[in-house]
């Protein structure tokens, strides 16, 4: 009996690629475009940076829309995302 059909390189390359695009995604500030740095997450489910979350509220902060979904992001509702980056 053959053996069954293993992942070629090929297509185990554009596996690898597709998967490597996902996650850089993931960790992207939709802002600033750099991975996160100290995220912050939105009551809506997204994440920011912490700077870039305190530049889209503002001084003296004040609610504002969240820059992915456009739902009401209120001042001091951010909390410590889960992420880990630098």
């Amino acid at each position: 009996m053959p053996d069954p059909p293993s992942a070629s390189g090929p297509t185990m390359a554009r596996a690898l690629q597709a998967l490597g695009e996902q996650l850089q995604a993931e960790t992207t500030c939709p802002l600033c475009l750099e991975l996160f740095s100290r995220p912050m997450l939105t009551a809506c489910g997204h994440s920011l940076c912490s700077s870039c979350a305190q530049d889209l509220l503002g001084s003296p902060p004040r609610p504002t829309a969240c820059p992915q979904c456009r739902a009401i992001i209120e001042p001091g509702s951010l909390r410590m995302s889960p992420l880990r980056t630098h």
